[in-house]
């Protein structure tokens, strides 16, 4: 069997068949670029599709957190990147996960039953029981042994 070869649209370099990706919708079955300049100009792009990515999460993120409380539900603390939302009871009869996603959240028309806490209450809610602060006592939760 022969081997083809192909030049690259954009380096002009002739190689063989196989280094490029293949291409349903292409008349010979392969990308026009050779998989080195193709995987580089994927770069800048993948690179702007993840900004625009994270600068869409933190939106929603920032209207979860507005629409249920911009502080700690326990210790008022205020700063953004130390909030997280949980379920306010274990056992309270809303559908969905006990750390949720804004986004479901907001596609589910931001529900009843969760609250903004710092990821330190957040913590020690699941691992201990109990917030040390001690400041919002959940229905279900012990209070601390020290407050």
């Amino acid at each position: 069997m022969e081997i083809q070869y192909k030049r690259c649209c954009t380096c002009a370099s002739k190689q063989p068949i196989t280094e490029f990706y293949r291409l349903k919708s292409s008349p010979d079955g392969r990308y026009p670029n050779c998989i080195l300049c193709y995987r580089k100009s994927r770069v800048p792009q993948k690179k702007a599709i993840k900004a625009g990515r994270r600068k869409w999460e933190r939106k929603i993120r920032e209207e979860a957190i507005a629409y249920y409380g911009p502080n700690c539900a326990c210790c008022l603390e205020g700063q953004f990147e130390f909030l997280s939302i949980r379920r306010i009871e274990d056992n309270a009869p809303v559908e969905g996960p006990h750390t949720p996603d804004p986004y479901w959240l907001k596609r589910k028309g931001w529900p009843d039953g969760f609250h903004v806490l710092c990821h330190n209450c957040h913590h020690t809610l699941n691992r201990y029981g109990y917030c040390p602060h001690g400041g919002i006592g959940f229905k279900g939760y012990p209070q601390s042994p020290t407050a």
